[in-house]
């Protein structure tokens, strides 16, 4: 896949760039934790894919990770960018930092770091340090040849200093906002359809509705540089209601377990305007809270303290909340600018010990600037979709503990009570309830810089569902996230979608499967585990904020399942279709094979059914007898291919020793035993394999 997605970027002038290079598998304390692997694992899991990077698509830009491996810096390590990237591999392009990734100027100058990426005076370590280094004779002129050699040469290659026109741009064209579409449209993921619910017939239905907070939000500016600025995004709920059109009742309803008590949750980032003046060396814009902290408890006087804060909320107890604040009788008053999501009465919420008041556009909201224990008071107040308005909350300590946080509910979230909220789904046509995770910052969210506590959906989703099921079995549940969640009632539902951050067009794609103008065809990427213990690294209890060792080796996601005979969730490789397919027995070119030479496995599929679709084809290895430890079966390919009801073809694969080859750490190189091999065919890590042997006949270890 990132083949095919560089050769495509780079041949709009436009260098791709990998990262992060490598073993950077955890964001929590990225900055300074330590990965320590194995070479074994090192070769055969976390290096492959920047292999093909650079020898298959010629990648012109490589990524250091934060973290560090082995004990050192990646952004340092001339291990991994001079030995192997530069040195095996034979890469010709640059290494770049992430933004504030490299710590010392000898140590990045020497261990294969080309450009040290940050902003303005922030860039430390290659201005006059590394001149000075070049002066003193630390670091040779030789070594600064080769890293502007590559700069050079990585310009000339997109035509950015040879004088040759460029590739045309263009933005938010036709063409584009299809291409968005029917990718999203190929990624989703039919897990479940038991009853043959889906699709829907869109013409006879009259009332649908719709459950959960994923049906309406909008992801796409979420998450620091996972965010995009896309022109528009159009929401599961909006893509419902515009291919239903207006003679149908589309009703959206929160997804919540119990009564109508509010839910409260932080303002989203993509509804703060006020940015963190003071991060200059994150390299993007950090969406933050303005901090003024007073050491006494009137907001009196010159604050003590002055910054951003990130999310208002707070449990000091009894701690200083800054340095130099007091942990007793202190205020602080925190100002931003919103911008309203929506149309409608907004209710805001504080949480308090003791006093604290809201302010919008001046206007007092929430009064509750008194003496107390912890206490909660919300307000309301009509707020416009697409205008801006200015948010002060102020708050002061007195005695004892100290806490506080701010929190609104949207009109669109205000929760039903369940009684009406079950009338509507047991009497509705279709049923649809939304679930799964958010995108942006803090806990149980998926973001850069930071990893979910569990694979738990939001508190109250589970018994909602639950409920929901028994209630219309014929519920159709798709579950939003961009990695695994645990779905204790997987085994009720009988239509389970999977959806994930789908950019722009992600509403009007997932509609358009639902509602059978597109047949699903896509496939997980990754094991759903029936809980998180069931997965390797927890299995192990191999993470930390520090030493991570990856102890699990080379048993990383299905092959830990193969081995240790894990029923998933859902497996590797899974999804549905509409229809139904055939696949063959692999018909292999040589039943023997020596080292160095390419086998050919052929496998016929035939849709069996009678709608037009796609499937994917995949193709797993499997040694009879290793003299090393190795997977039951390990994925080498995979086809997609379209397919009319009754029509057949042919899917090809190629089979190179490396293909059957594991990582010698003895001998340094890649080795191929004597031995017989099966071909598994498929469409998903756990299915009725088709299946066909072959020897290979010598097992010298392939040339570097």
């Amino acid at each position: 896949i990132a083949v095919a997605e560089i050769k495509a970027i780079q041949a709009n002038n436009v260098s791709a760039c990998v990262k992060h290079f490598a073993v950077n598998n955890q964001e929590r304390n990225r900055y300074k934790m330590n990965a320590e692997a194995d070479e074994r694992t090192l070769r055969e899991i976390y290096l492959p894919a920047f292999e093909a990077a650079v020898k298959e698509a010629g990648v012109f830009s490589v990524m250091n990770a934060y973290n560090k491996f082995r004990g050192e810096y990646c952004s340092h390590s001339d291990y991994l960018n001079n030995k192997i990237l530069k040195g095996e591999w034979g890469f010709k392009g640059l290494v770049v930092t992430d933004w504030g990734s490299l710590h010392d100027t000898l140590g990045g100058a020497l261990g294969g770091t080309d450009i040290e990426m940050n902003s303005g005076n922030n860039i430390r370590y290659f201005t006059a340090p590394l001149l000075d280094a070049v002066k003193t004779g630390k670091v040779p002129q030789s070594v600064i040849d080769d890293k502007v050699r590559r700069i050079l040469y990585v310009m000339a290659k997109i035509h950015k200093i040879d004088g040759l026109p460029r590739a045309a741009g263009a933005r938010n064209t036709p063409a584009h906002q299809a291409t968005a579409r029917e990718i999203a449209e190929a990624a989703i993921v039919l897990l479940k359809n038991d009853k043959a619910v889906l699709p829907l017939n869109a013409g006879a239905l009259k009332n649908v509705v719709v459950l959960g907070k994923n049906a309406v939000a909008k992801h796409c500016t979420e998450g620091w540089s996972a965010e995009g600025k896309p022109p528009y995004e159009i929401a599961p709920l909006d893509g419902i209601r515009s291919r239903l059109g207006a003679g149908v009742n589309v009703s959206y309803f929160p997804l919540a377990a119990g009564d109508a008590k509010p839910v409260f949750s932080q303002i989203p980032e993509s509804a703060l305007l006020t940015t963190d003046t003071e991060i200059k060396d994150a390299g993007m814009t950090i969406k933050a809270w303005r901090a003024e902290y007073f050491n006494n408890a009137e907001l009196k006087d010159a604050p003590a303290a002055i910054g951003f804060d990130r999310q208002l909320d707070f449990d000091w107890k009894k701690n200083a909340p800054k340095p130099g604040i007091k942990t007793t009788q202190f205020s602080a008053r925190w100002t931003g600018e919103i911008v309203a999501p929506e149309t409608g009465e907004f209710t805001f919420c504080l949480r308090a010990d003791d006093g604290a008041r809201l302010f919008v556009n001046g206007k007092k909201i929430v009064d509750n600037w008194s003496k107390g224990g912890l206490r909660e008071k919300a307000g309301t107040v009509k707020l416009n979709d697409g205008e801006k308005y200015k948010i002060v909350a102020e708050y002061f300590q007195n005695t004892g503990d100290a806490a506080f946080f701010l929190g609104w509910e949207p009109p669109s979230e205000k929760a039903a009570a369940r009684e009406k909220v079950f009338a509507a789904a047991s009497a509705a046509d279709a049923v649809i309830v939304f679930t799964g995770t958010e995108h942006g910052h803090g806990r149980a969210k998926e973001c850069e810089g930071g990893d979910r506590p569990n694979l738990l959906l939001p508190p109250g989703h589970d018994e909602a569902i639950a409920a929901l099921l028994k209630i219309n079995p014929r519920t159709v549940v798709v579950n939003l996230s961009g990695a695994p969640v645990e779905m204790p009632w997987a085994g009720e539902a009988a239509t389970l979608v999977q959806y994930w951050y789908a950019g722009m067009e992600g509403g009007n794609a997932l509609a358009r499967v639902l509602f059978g103008d597109v047949n699903p065809s896509g496939k997980l990427p990754f094991t759903f585990p029936k809980k998180s213990a069931d997965s390797p690294a927890h299995a192990l209890n191999a993470y930390s904020d520090q030493n991570v060792d990856y102890a699990e080796g080379i048993f990383v996601g299905y092959r830990w399942f193969d081995a240790k005979n894990i029923a998933p969730l859902f497996p590797f490789g899974h999804g549905l279709s509409y229809t139904t397919f055939e696949i063959g027995k692999p018909v292999v070119s040589k039943n023997n094979i020596h080292a160095g030479e390419t086998l050919k496995a052929t496998v016929l599929v035939r849709n069996t059914g009678k709608v037009a679709g796609a499937e994917v084809v995949q193709l797993y290895v499997a040694e009879q007898k290793p003299v090393v430890p190795r997977p039951p079966k390990q994925l080498k390919g995979f086809r997609k291919i379209f397919l009319q009801p009754g029509e057949s073809k042919a899917v090809e694969f190629e089979i190179t020793t490396r293909d059957l080859s594991y990582w010698d750490s003895e001998k340094n190189t890649w080795a191929a035993n004597p031995g017989v091999f099966e071909i598994l065919a498929g469409n998903s890590s756990r299915c009725d394999f088709r299946k066909t042997e072959f020897r290979l006949n010598a097992g010298a270890p392939e040339k570097k």
